[in-house]
């Protein structure tokens, strides 16, 4: 979890030293069987994370990455991240985040790709994460992306308007337009809301990938409609959106993962009546 703990354990074995003493990781031994070593497996404090060690000069990298937080406030039937990072959300505090950009704009970073799982962790949290970080990114002059739900979407929306200038994508855990999807895999959200976060983001021009699960073994064909009505009344902006269609129809047989170009609205529509069709006949 800590890459402290992650820093040693490469130390040891580039130097061929014993790591099996070290705390807090979880190894498999040469006869398959796990090993736990003990002490903490998640780290409560974010913060007590040494700052990265940033070897970025003269290669011209625009782009790097920060973890501002670990963990999921979800319980998403088709997500591990509740039970692989302890069950609880784990932020990083404001000023040690402060502390590792400022070093990143020192190295000549230009936008930053926060890489949790949601950005705003836990709800109804004030001020929100975009506020708190939003004033940092524009005092350093970063744009950033993140990944957030579309309900973060739209408790911040005030946010997202104040610093949309600094937002170089928004990534978006959509899954489904439909609602009986949605409870099934206790996503705790409505299509509607799904659909008017995708719309305000869009509306506001603030660049924006939502993705889709869409399918699973147990999805009806009014479920599949749900889903593609979703994707023909909202106004997608330009850009490749990944629509992983990895489900089953009516009989079983696997639907190809594809990548759809919303901008071609009269393809999807093709495309979506070609489906209804088959599947109506089928």
């Amino acid at each position: 979890d800590s890459p402290n703990e992650v820093g040693e354990l490469f130390k040891l074995l580039v130097e061929g030293r014993n790591f099996r003493n070290l705390k807090g990781i979880i190894y498999r031994d040469g006869f398959g069987e796990v090993k736990y070593n003990g002490g903490p497996i998640w780290t409560k404090d974010l913060s007590s994370f040494s700052v990265p060690q940033i070897f970025v000069d003269g290669l011209g990298i625009l782009s790097a990455s920060v973890l501002a937080s670990r963990g999921c406030r979800g319980k998403c039937t088709f997500c591990h991240i509740p039970y692989s990072d302890g069950g609880k959300v784990r932020m990083k505090s404001i000023d040690a985040l402060r502390q590792e950009m400022i070093l990143l704009k020192e190295k000549g970073v230009q936008n930053i790709a926060f890489y949790d799982v949601n950005f705003f962790g836990e709800k109804g949290e004030s001020p929100n994460r975009l506020e708190q970080i939003g004033p940092i990114l524009e005092e350093l002059g970063f744009t950033a992306s993140f990944s957030c739900r579309a309900d973060d979407v739209l408790e911040a929306r005030e946010a997202f308007i104040r610093f949309k200038s600094c937002l170089s994508q928004v990534n978006n855990g959509i899954e489904s337009f439909s609602d009986a999807q949605l409870t099934r895999w206790k996503k705790e959200i409505t299509a509607q809301q799904n659909k008017d976060a995708l719309r305000f983001l869009i509306e506001e021009e603030i660049p924006t990938r939502p993705y889709f699960i869409f399918t699973d073994d147990k999805t009806t064909y009014d479920e599949l409609c749900d889903n593609v009505h979703g994707i023909l009344t909202l106004p997608f902006l330009s850009g490749f959106v990944p629509l992983y269609l990895q489900g089953l129809d009516r009989e079983c047989s696997p639907i190809t993962s594809t990548m759809v170009d919303l901008n071609h609205r009269a393809l999807i529509s093709r495309e979506a009546r070609s489906f209804s069709a088959t599947m109506a006949e089928s």
